[in-house]
């Protein structure tokens, strides 16, 4: 009777566990997420759409991007006053190459992608580009950039 008792105390622990932990999504589900996510966020950075790029970071102070080995911005709002501070003349456009999604954890994802950035059309435009890497986390709003880097390419430079 005690062996019994047992094993339906242990059944109970075991069925009861942490309804708070979250279940990881299917693999293929977090990358088509993803994909999409990081397309939006590309056409929000590209259209300069302040009110969509503040829905797309964490904003519980988690938030930090990297640029060639400094801390750039430390919350959206950095972010967003940098993009304020270009041109409303100038286009931005990115392309992204060899996107890779990897899942971390239930909730999280880690993004890398070769990237290209043309700024401004004609004679007086430029680009630059390198490698990119966001930190995702999937909250009940959906998608958000925790953290990021950004680095360029020596190559070619003189």
């Amino acid at each position: 009777m005690q062996k019994a008792l047992l094993v339906v105390v242990i059944l109970a622990l075991v069925g009861c566990g942490d309804s708070e932990e979250p279940r990881p999504l299917p693999l293929n589900r977090v990358e088509d997420e993803v994909r999409s996510f990081i397309d939006a966020y590309r056409l929000a950075l590209e259209a300069r759409d302040s009110t969509a790029l503040r829905t797309m970071y964490a904003s519980d102070g988690r938030f930090e991007w990297i640029e060639d080995g400094e801390v750039q911005y430390h919350s959206p709002d950095d972010v967003l006053s940098g993009l304020a501070a270009l041109s409303a003349e100038a286009t931005v456009r990115t392309e992204y190459d060899r996107l890779m999604i990897a899942r971390v954890g239930a909730t999280g994802a880690r993004v890398s992608t070769g990237f290209r950035t043309q700024v401004g059309e004609g004679p007086s435009a430029f680009e630059f580009g390198g490698m990119l890497s966001y930190v995702l986390e999937k909250g009940p709003a959906g998608w958000v950039i925790i953290g990021g880097h950004s680095s360029t390419s020596r190559h070619g430079e003189g």
